[in-house]
Formats: structure tokens, sequence, C-alpha cells
């Protein structure tokens, strides 16, 4: 069993308990020892998931004592006098060269303690390659990585098709670590010292005062935080995701459980309550700008809290949930970049969250029996496809993509390689890609659209590409 009393456990004082904790994380790449002399709107940020491939795997001091491996993910080093603290392991194709990068600052120390923040691959993937070199080193994890890793174990397969959609590359990358060395992955990691939401963690280190804090929410329930209180540095692994400030993403389109709204309320104020003069993000860049990190953090737990006020009243109100989707929106002050989460998607997982998949209005739900199924039905009604695809283009050409493309969905149940079909959808495709971009940018939205789009202009008859 995993031993919770080897360490020194306390309630941190008002102001440090809890944790809270939020993802920050502009991804910039080298520049994070400064940040911009004039920080931008809290409503922007300047870069998007898929410019993770462009951060190069380095290594820097981000303060006296602490060391930053860069790449996809960030890993942490940490020094005190007996020995070293590691907050998370980076990315299994990239853990062993960032693991090289901050071994060659290691003095005649050992390594205490390896800090996860959450159980995703991209965090966890060289935590076994670490302990294999350093079998000293305890692992610290919060209670639910357990089951957290052993869901994402289970369905691996699925996942990893799903992530691939969106990320093919660092699917690809990750698989073949494995297979070139069974330590590089996020799973199997069997944690010495769990935390729990009750009761931070805090090491008893010579010359270091490292609180190891609960921060569920963001990313998952399994989120911990880190906390130097003397140096007023907080490590938040991905509470709000790899982009700050952003709208957290609170439903993954690439699969897994939904996050909580209000645990992520309640980390993100306990933040709020450390008053960080530096936030280390899981990714990407270092934030210093204690007025602008403050700021940011306000912002993003108001707007969740916006939003699931809204849904909640909206439901007890009646209104649909589809309705709901469409209507709920950040107000001008609470504006948000919503480059990794929607609202539209976070207001589904709530609902879906509070009440389960039936929302009381179409019988045909409790039933295994899809509308597709009986598309070709509609297919014969009418006639044959002609009338659906002149209606089809019809509403694409009014402005209507997302109608014009079920009414194609119709059609391709019947007739997959219609040449005429498929070059509508492409342009049923481009339209929403187009609209994607110029309103949210969002990094799953548009490679969802991308993947679909390569997939149908495949199908097309060679003659028609």
């Amino acid at each position: 069993m995993p031993n919770r009393s080897s360490v020194q456990r306390r309630r941190c004082r008002p102001t440090h308990f809890g944790l809270a904790l939020l993802a920050l994380i502009p991804l910039l790449g080298p520049q994070t020892a400064a940040s911009d002399p004039e920080p931008r709107p809290l409503h922007e940020v300047k870069e998007r998931a898929w410019d993770f491939p462009k951060t190069p795997v380095a290594r820097e001091q981000i303060e006296p004592g602490i060391w930053r491996a860069t790449g996809v993910s960030n890993s942490y080093l940490v020094e005190a006098q007996e020995g070293y603290v590691l907050i998370d392991s980076g990315l299994p194709h990239q853990a062993k060269k960032q693991k090289a990068l901050l071994e060659e600052v290691m003095q005649e120390k050992p390594l205490l303690y390896i800090v996860l923040s959450h159980s995703h691959v991209d965090h966890a993937g060289g935590a076994r390659l670490w302990r294999a070199d350093h079998p000293g080193a305890r692992i610290i994890t919060h209670e639910s990585f357990v089951p957290m890793q052993r869901t994402l174990v289970e369905l691996g397969p699925y996942f990893g098709k799903r992530g691939a959609m969106a990320m093919p590359n660092l699917v690809s990358a990750t698989a073949r670590s494995r297979d070139t060395d069974p330590l590089l992955t996020g799973g199997h990691i069997k944690p010495d010292i769990l935390i729990d939401d009750d009761e931070p963690l805090r090491l008893d280190l010579a010359g270091r005062n490292i609180e190891v804090l609960p921060m569920p929410g963001g990313e998952g329930a399994d989120g911990l935080g880190v906390w130097l209180p003397d140096e007023e540095i907080l490590f938040t692994g991905d509470l709000t995701g790899p982009h700050f400030p952003a709208f957290p993403n609170l439903y993954s389109v690439r699969g897994e459980r939904y996050r909580e709204f209000l645990p992520y309320i309640r980390s993100v104020s306990k933040a709020i309550e450390l008053n960080p003069r530096v936030i280390a993000h899981g990714h990407f860049d270092v934030i210093r700008d204690r007025d602008y990190i403050r700021k940011a953090l306000t912002r993003q737990r108001d707007a969740v809290q916006y939003v699931h006020d809204q849904t909640v009243e909206g439901m007890n109100q009646g209104k649909g949930l589809y309705e709901l989707m469409a209507t709920i929106q950040l107000p001008p002050e609470l504006a948000l970049s919503e480059g990794y989460g929607r609202v539209t998607w976070s207001v589904r997982a709530l609902w879906e969250t509070y009440t389960g998949w039936f929302d009381f209005e179409s019988t045909t739900s409790l039933y295994p029996v899809t509308a597709r199924q009986v598309y070709p039905d509609l297919v014969a009604a009418t006639g044959g496809v002609d009338p659906i695809l002149a209606l089809a283009r019809q509403r694409l050409e009014g402005g209507e993509p997302v109608k014009a493309l079920h009414l194609l969905e119709v059609v391709e149940s019947t007739e997959p390689e219609n040449p005429e079909m498929l070059a509508l959808k492409i342009r049923t495709l481009e339209a929403l890609r187009t609209r994607a971009m110029l309103q949210h940018r969002n990094f799953y939205e548009v490679s969802w659209l991308d993947a679909r789009l390569a997939e149908t202009k495949a199908s097309l008859p060679a003659a028609s590409r």
C-alpha cells in the first residue's frame, strides 16, 4: 500500500490550504524566463495545441536551484540541501532526453521525490524511467491517480485511436517509445505516497519549503500542484490545460471522463488565495506577473462559475440541452479564449454530469436504433438523393453548414461514393473550418474537421480530385 504518513503532513495555512492551481501555458518554447513586457489581453492566447511540436527539448534555470526541461510538456527539478524533487516526467518519446538534461545539473545528492501532477502520459510518461535509475525516489500522486491511470491503461487502444485524430505524430511517437522501452509509458506506475483532497503534504526538506497540494478539476480528478511559499512559485500541472488564460477543457473531444466544474472552481480559488508571483505550467511558458496571474485566474474561475450557474438555471427553467448549448455564452467581461476548451461542449458535459445522457425529449434515445438507421428510408421517401442534395446545397449557400452536413449524411447512408455528395461535403466541411478559424480557432474542432476533410477527399474518384 502506498504510504500516507511517512512524510510530514499538515493542514496548510488558510491561504495555502487545498491548492488550486491552474495550468496556464502560453506555448512559446524557449523564451520563458521572463514574461511579456506588456501582458496580452485576457481573452487572447498566442498559440494552440498544434504548436506542441514546435517547442524544443531544452533545459533552462528558471530560478536559483530550479530547472525546467522543455518539450511537448515540462519537467521541473527543484533542489533542496539534501536532494532533489522532480515535478512531472515528460512525454515518453522525449523523457530520456529531458531526464539527461536535468541529471546534468544534479550534484552528488539523491532524487528524493517524483511528484506527478496527474496521470496523463505527457506528464507521467517518464516516471518509471526515473524510478529505475533512482530507486530511492518516492512517487507522490493524488489518491485518484491510480483509478484514473487504470482507466487510461484499460482503454488505451480506444483513447489512442481518438487521440491520433488530433495529434497523430505524438501518439505514434509515444507508441514507438513504449515498444522500444517498456519503462516509457504513462501506465503501471505505483505511487508511494497518496494525497487526498483534504490534506496537503509538506515535504520536510532543509533549505526549501515545498508543499504538495490537491488540485482536482481541470484535466481530471487526480490533479496535484506544488507550491514553494518562500519563492511564491506555483507549479500548476494542467488544471486549465495548455493555454493561459483560457476556458478550460472540461470535456475532452478525444475522450475521458467529464471534468467537474465545482472542484475546478475551488482549486482555482485556492490558487488565487496563494497569490503566486510565478506560475510554472505543465506546458510551455513560465508566467511572471503577479497582477496578471491574479486577474487571469479570477476570470477563469468566474467564467466557469457563470457557465455552471447559467446551465443549472436553464435546466430548472425547463430549457432543453441544445437550447442551452446554443445560447449560453460568456459575457464580454468574462471573455476567454476557447482555443482548447469550448463553452458549448462544457454546457453539455455539465448537463450530463448532473442528469445523465437521457434528455427527456426523444423517446428513441431509449433504444439502440439511431437516426442514421432510418436515413435510407428518408432517401426512398423523397424519391432519391437529388432533392436532398439540392436542399443541402441551399442550406450551405444560406450560411447553415451544420444543417447541410446533416442532409449530406442522409445521402451518404445510401450512396457513400456519390461524387456530387462528396464534393458538397468537402465544401461544407471547409465552410465549418473557416468559421472555426474565424471564431475560436479551437484545436480539437479544427483537428476533427481536418481529419474529416482528408478522409472525404480521399474518397473522391481520382478524376474529381
